[in-house]
Formats: C-alpha cells, sequence, structure tokens
C-alpha cells in the first residue's frame, strides 16, 4: 500500500513495451534492484503463464513467426521464476495470484482497444500487415469467444494475473 510522501519510480508500465524490453533480458530484475534502495518496495505484475491469456498470445505468435528473443515476458507471471530472479537480493518476496476482470462490448472491442494501446497486439498488427489483418483478428476473437464469461451481452474475460511486492535486502 503507498502511503503519502512514498517516493515512487515507475518503472515500465503503461502499454507493455518497455516491460517488455526490459523481461527479455536476463538482467530485468537487477535493473530494478539496482534502482531500489535498500527496504524499498518493488511492485511487479504480470499475466500468469496459465492464466487464461495463453492462447490469446498463443494466436499472436502463430501469426507473427514465433516468440520474440529471450526469455519469455509472461515468466514474469510465474512465482517460482521471479523468486529466482531476485533471489537473495531480497528481504521479502509476497506473491499473490489475482484476476483481471475486463468487459467490453465485444471480442472487436476488446482488440481495437488493446491494438491501440498494448504494445504487443500492436505490434502483431504492425508485424501481420494489412494482408494478414483479417486473419489474426478472427483468430483472436475466436479466442476471447471462448474464454468470455458475459454471454451474448458482452464481453467479459478475467485472466490472472501474478502480484509481486519483494523487499530490497
Amino acid at each position: 500500500i503507498l502511503v503519502p510522501d512514498e517516493r515512487v519510480l515507475d518503472v515500465a508500465c503503461g502499454s507493455g513495451n518497455g516491460a517488455i524490453a526490459a523481461a527479455r533480458r536476463t538482467w530485468g530484475a537487477d535493473e530494478l534492484l539496482r534502482v531500489t534502495k535498500p527496504g524499498g518496495r518493488i511492485g511487479v505484475a504480470s499475466w500468469c503463464p496459465d492464466g487464461g491469456l495463453q492462447d490469446f498470445f498463443a494466436a499472436i505468435v502463430k501469426h507473427t513467426g514465433g516468440p520474440p528473443p529471450g526469455a519469455p515476458p509472461v515468466l514474469w507471471g510465474d512465482e517460482a521464476h521471479v523468486r529466482e530472479l531476485f533471489g537473495d537480493s531480497v528481504s521479502e518476496l509476497r506473491a499473490e495470484r489475482l484476476k483481471s476482470r475486463q468487459a467490453f462490448r465485444s471480442a472487436e472491442h476488446y482488440i481495437g482497444f488493446f491494438r491501440d494501446y498494448f504494445g504487443p497486439i500492436k505490434t502483431a498488427f504492425e508485424a501481420v500487415g494489412p494482408e494478414g489483418e483479417a486473419e489474426l483478428t478472427a483468430d483472436l476473437e475466436r479466442v476471447l469467444d471462448n474464454l468470455s464469461t458475459g454471454g451474448q451481452r458482452a464481453l467479459v474475460v478475467e485472466p490472472e494475473y501474478l502480484q509481486v511486492i519483494a523487499v530490497r535486502a
């Protein structure tokens, strides 16, 4: 919990572009530790590899020719992996799997939103170009329709993410 007068450094938040680049490197955790003073807290939230979006990301990989080089960013959503990355450099690490409830009018609405604001989706559509757009969209819509718990009224998905709070040793 953040309290008044705490100093906060926002690293790799927002669209996901910075977080993905950092997660591909084996030193993503090292950089977080470097910029955090001893006793400072590090907060990380990342999609779980088995948290419900795996087929969505698999569809992207199918159309873009393979995963990005390096360690998959989604490994930040695996508690054992995160514990290994931080190792003895943290004095405390709490991890909790939570759900992110996302409600949209339709799969088309979801894809349009994430195409504008989420780096991996934006990059996937750029990679397939106009000639691959319809096929990528159709595959993503199929996955979302299978994930949705909203029935005919709306698209509702609840993927799980790992919330990690670590204290720098």
